[in-house]
């Protein structure tokens, strides 16, 4: 199955949400109603409404398998991304993430444009970020030509780490990256 995310983080831009508020915004998100969330979630509606309305709390399992129900997953983010910008050999500017950013499953794989300054030869275009190919062009794009936003915006950690070892890179931007794939692949294993 695969998952939208919910976003939550502990950054000050962020406002917190309780438990209740996630499960009800979740529920809408999906169009579910209190009873069908219950049913897909082997629960009774009863339930449901009482964790909605805050009158009962969850446990996590509870929790994520209500989530789990509406097609979503909870993302904690600890922090918002910090960059480094890192100067290439010939003085341009490289932001590189103190760790790969994630996309909602719908951001990861839409079709969309690029931002006029990573595209500068040639008229502007649409790309299917499904579409593996396509994804390489936009990912090599905004590595080497994007700003800090454009890598939040169109950088999925996952879906790198799946195409790092064929992904055509500089070397610059390869090296800067690579201890962040590095990373990742010792997380997952780990």
């Amino acid at each position: 199955m695969s998952y939208d995310q919910i976003r939550w983080s502990s950054s000050e831009e962020a406002v917190p949400m309780k438990s209740a508020e996630i499960l009800r915004s979740a529920r809408k998100r999906a169009h579910l109603t209190t009873d069908e969330l219950a049913r897909r979630a082997a629960t009774s509606r009863t339930a449901v409404s009482a964790y909605e309305n805050g009158h009962k709390s969850p446990t996590i399992a509870t929790f994520d398998r209500l989530i789990a129900a509406t097609g979503q997953q909870v993302v904690l983010d600890d922090k918002p991304v910090q960059f480094t910008t890192i100067f290439t050999r010939r003085g341009r500017p490289l932001s590189v993430p103190d760790r790969i950013p994630r996309l909602l499953l719908k951001d990861a794989l839409r079709t969309t444009a690029l931002p006029a300054r990573t595209h500068w030869s040639g008229p502007p275009r649409e790309y299917n970020l499904a579409d593996r190919r396509e994804r390489a062009l936009v990912y090599r794009a905004v590595m080497t030509e994007g700003t800090e936003q454009d890598l939040l915006d169109f950088i999925d950690g996952a879906l790198l780490v799946d195409m790092w070892d064929d992904l055509r890179l500089p070397r610059e931007v390869r090296d800067a990256w690579q201890p962040l794939i590095d990373d990742a692949l010792r997380v997952d294993r780990g």
